[in-house]
C-alpha cells in the first residue's frame, strides 16, 4: 500500500508585461519550480455553470468540463479538497445548507 504524498510539485508561471510595443507590451515569462503543502492546498473552481445566459459561456464550460474532470479526480485522489465557488450568484445559495 502506497502512502499519499504530502507535497505537490508545481510549475509556477509568471507573465510580466513591460515597456510599450507596436502590438502591445512585450512580455517576459518566468517559470519556477516549487512545492505545495497538500495539507494547506485546495483546488478552487470559479464560475462553472450548468447553464448561463450567454450561450457561448455555456458552450465554453461544456468544452472545459471533460478536460477538468480528470484533473479534479486526480486532486481528490491525493486528498485535495475541490471547492466550487460561484462569483456573482452567491445570494441564490444564501440559505443552502451546503454553503
Amino acid at each position: 500500500m502506497s502512502e499519499k504524498p504530502t507535497k505537490l510539485p508545481v510549475q509556477l508561471r509568471r507573465v510580466e508585461a513591460f515597456g510599450l510595443g507596436r502590438n502591445g507590451p512585450p512580455r517576459r515569462n518566468t517559470v519556477t519550480e516549487d512545492e505545495l503543502d497538500l495539507a494547506k492546498t485546495a483546488v478552487v473552481v470559479v464560475d462553472m455553470w450548468d447553464a448561463h445566459w450567454c450561450k457561448t459561456f455555456t458552450r465554453r464550460v461544456g468544452e472545459l468540463v471533460p478536460r477538468m474532470n480528470p484533473a479534479l479526480d486526480a486532486a481528490r485522489a491525493i486528498g485535495l479538497p475541490v471547492i466550487f465557488a460561484p462569483s456573482d450568484v452567491l445570494a441564490l445559495y444564501r440559505y443552502d445548507p451546503r454553503r
